[in-house]
């Protein structure tokens, strides 16, 4: 058996080496054509991709649940800021505006910086307000949606200007007996939130979006909280970067960024 395998080696060995020798030219010619031709495919479909998120199946269980939290919460993989206070007053309030000068720093380069954070503010929480607010806001909230959740229902399928009229003469009938029978500061709730729609409706009539929004959590969560911690001798900027999955160092550029910003506000 090992003889029958050695002579058929040694002539496919010597064919191979007739064909070189026979045709050399014509070898040496589909050699250059193949190498171009892999070379084309791999100019326009082979990449390189970074992405860690990609090295597991999106069948595994695991990596489906993870890839739920990705899209529920977005990439948390923060670059992290640091800056101490000295635990003082002084040391606080100098750290909060080197914090803003370095975000507004970093807020001039989008194509690296995706988001600053550093303390909580309204429109950072977005959707997620609802879950820094008091118990008894989020019940109020969802009394009042629940009891015209009809009207709300209508006005869904025609957002004209028209059918928001509708829905605000509707909520007021429907509350009018409520009203005389409610708080003074009930009522007064009332008059504002209607002081801010007419001003609302004023300024989008003349093509200007509202200076303010209809409903505002601001008094609820405090727009000063800052991330320092416990013992308030540091405060945190959490620094969210593009990542380029297109090379191996994936934040080298934003991280470059953020280390020049921090020498200039220095």
């Amino acid at each position: 058996m090992s003889t029958l395998h050695h002579r058929l080696q040694e002539a496919l060995l010597h064919g191979v080496w007739r064909l070189v020798a026979a045709r050399p030219g014509l070898l040496i010619a589909l050699s250059l054509l193949l190498a171009l031709i892999s070379g084309v495919y791999a100019h326009k479909h082979l990449r390189l991709n970074g992405n860690q998120d990609h090295l597991v199946s999106p069948e595994v269980p695991f990596q489906k649940t993870y890839l739920e939290h990705l899209k529920n919460f977005g990439d948390q993989e923060f670059l992290y800021v640091v800056i101490e206070t000295g635990g003082t007053d002084a040391g606080k309030e100098g750290a909060i505006r080197f914090a803003e000068r370095l975000a507004e720093e970093l807020r001039r380069f989008p194509d690296q910086i995706r988001a600053v954070h550093y303390r909580l503010t309204m429109d950072e929480l977005g959707d997620g307000a609802l879950l820094h607010v008091p118990l008894d806001t989020v019940e109020s909230l969802t009394r009042l949606v629940s009891a015209n959740a009809r009207l709300l229902r209508q006005w869904q399928t025609d957002l004209s200007l028209e059918s928001t009229l509708r829905l605000g003469t509707g909520l007021l009938r429907e509350s009018s007996d409520a009203v005389s029978s409610a708080s003074s500061q009930g009522v007064t709730r009332l008059l504002e939130g209607l002081h801010r729609f007419t001003g609302a409706m004023h300024q989008a009539s003349r093509g200007k979006p509202p200076s303010e929004p209809l409903f505002s959590l601001n008094s609820d969560v405090h727009p000063e909280n800052y991330f320092f911690t416990p013992s308030g001798q540091l405060l945190v900027m959490k620094v969210l970067p593009h990542k380029d999955y297109g090379t191996l160092e994936i934040i080298t550029e934003p991280l470059q960024v953020i280390r020049r910003s921090i020498d200039r506000v220095r």
